[in-house]
């Protein structure tokens, strides 16, 4: 399963990010956070992205084959502004088996 994330620079100059993922409900799964390779669940930095423009990434969750109809995880996928740390955005992200 994977699903497109996309980390928008709305501010009016350029900036980088640092992006990762948490897994907060349910059983550990395999994750990814994906852009030409996959890393495990990050740090992934971005490079540094004009106003306006947009970082594509994906997030890859590995469901095991013993995993039960009904059984889900939460991911939440963060991104902080390397230059203003204090700029945090995030994205909260449900897996259910059987979806």
């Amino acid at each position: 399963m994977a699903t497109l994330v996309r980390l928008l620079n709305a501010g009016n100059r350029p900036d980088a990010y640092e992006v990762w993922a948490v897994q907060t409900h349910g059983p550990t799964w395999n994750v990814n956070i994906c852009v030409v390779q996959c890393y495990h669940v990050g740090p992934l930095y971005t490079p540094t992205l004009p106003p306006g423009r947009e970082f594509r990434l994906s997030l890859r969750v590995q469901i095991p084959a013993t995993a039960q109809q009904g059984e889900r995880i939460t991911l939440t996928i963060m991104a902080r502004s390397r230059t203003q740390s204090d700029l945090l955005q995030a994205w909260e992200i449900n897996v259910q088996v059987g979806e």
